[in-house]
């Protein structure tokens, strides 16, 4: 089953063809054809906020899916637990960034 995050839908067995091209960890949503890659909502932001990347054109590849919003949550516990789920997904999707944009620079 896919996990869902506010940023779109985490790959979990599905088709590389359906995986960010970038972090390899959610379904692409966008197209670049100038970059040549697959990307996820919150890649296609990081990068095409960068430099000479923000007038590319680029088409949607898949809709994203409406999430609860962590407000609903009525447990704090779960809200708690939520908060630092995300939060060490973002690191995690961060370094991950970081390592991806040194390896561009070569």
């Amino acid at each position: 089953m896919d996990h869902q995050h506010s940023k779109g839908v985490k790959v979990s067995d599905g088709s590389p063809a359906d995986k960010c091209s970038v972090c390899e960890e959610w379904i692409a949503e966008w197209r670049c054809g100038s970059c040549d890659r697959d990307l996820c909502q919150e890649c296609d932001l990081t990068i095409h906020s960068l430099e000479g990347k923000g007038k590319h054109q680029r088409e949607r590849v898949a809709q994203p899916l409406s999430v609860k919003p962590e407000e609903e949550v009525v447990d704090p516990r779960l809200l708690a637990e939520a908060k630092l789920k995300k939060e060490n997904e973002d690191a995690e999707k961060e370094a991950r960034f970081k390592k991806w944009e040194q390896q561009q620079k070569l």
